[in-house]
């Protein structure tokens, strides 16, 4: 089959991990024909945002990439925050897609697939949503305009093209149903998966870090992992820790330290 994966309110990041890595590098092993368009947005390696060159190649996880640039009749900054782009319309069209995942259910290029799969009643089309209140609609100005009078009607309205909401943790059900306005009995749970590693594989692994460690079988391990922003309570973890009487117990934090907790995490640790 023709798969296309659409992260065009997202990232995908090549040599990476996440949910779109791990979808398209399992859709390629399955012999399908796996396409991925994307933005030109990007993580550096200290996690902030950055922006590459929109291009055509071959990436990481084996599909082929298309990053698209924004449009140009938009100032930039307000193209990236409405998520429209040149070429979609065209591209769609040339790959014949028989499935199409869009990943975040928030961009302006919703209705551009929505119109297409409108015109082509075989496509199956479903969009999931990474949203949240962690993560989405943080101020009044980005809840009140940019969720509630822009994203919600679109994705509303190409509800009628759309085989299923994808909703990756229960909290992202609620911001969907409550801020987009969907009806619950269209969104489906969807949760972040990976692949199992055989038994003895996994009793390999598990050996060979704890002793890299230096932990012994009464130690108790906390890892802490991904971009340590003030949200994720880095400083409560550790406080939580260090507050703690159990001096078997171990925690490792994983991935870098946003710069508004960097120092009092810092002196924590």
């Amino acid at each position: 089959m023709n798969i296309l994966h659409i992260c065009l309110s997202c990232f995908y990041i090549d040599n990476r991990n996440y949910q779109e890595n791990e979808l398209v590098r399992q859709n390629v092993t399955q012999n399908h024909n796996v396409v991925v368009i994307a933005s030109t947005e990007s993580h550096a390696e200290r996690g902030e945002t950055v922006y590459i060159e929109a291009g055509d190649y071959v990436g990481s996880d084996y599909a082929r990439v298309v990053r698209l640039p924004y449009v140009n009749w938009l100032p930039k900054k307000l193209a990236a925050k409405l998520r429209f782009y040149v070429g979609l319309k065209k591209l769609l069209h040339e790959l014949e897609p028989d499935i199409i995942l869009f990943h975040g259910a928030c961009a302006g290029e919703i209705h551009t697939v929505a119109r297409y799969a409108r015109l082509h009643a075989n496509v199956k089309f479903y969009v999931d949503s990474h949203e949240d209140w962690n993560n989405s609609a943080r101020n009044f100005l980005s809840r009140e305009l940019l969720h509630k009078r822009f994203y919600g009607p679109l994705l509303r309205a190409a509800l009628p093209q759309i085989s299923k909401i994808l909703c990756i943790s229960t909290e992202s059900m609620d911001f969907v149903a409550d801020v987009y306005k969907i009806p619950r009995h269209r969104l489906e749970f969807f949760p972040l998966g990976g692949r199992p590693i055989p038994d003895v594989e996994y009793v390999e692994r598990r050996t060979r870090t704890r002793l890299a460690l230096g932990l012994n079988e009464q130690n108790i391990l906390f890892v802490q992992s991904g971009k340590q922003t003030k949200r994720k309570k880095l400083i409560e973890s550790l406080e939580a820790f260090a507050g703690w009487s159990n001096a078997n117990a171990r925690l490792i934090i994983s991935g870098s330290i946003d710069d508004e907790i960097k120092t009092h995490a810092e002196a924590l640790i």
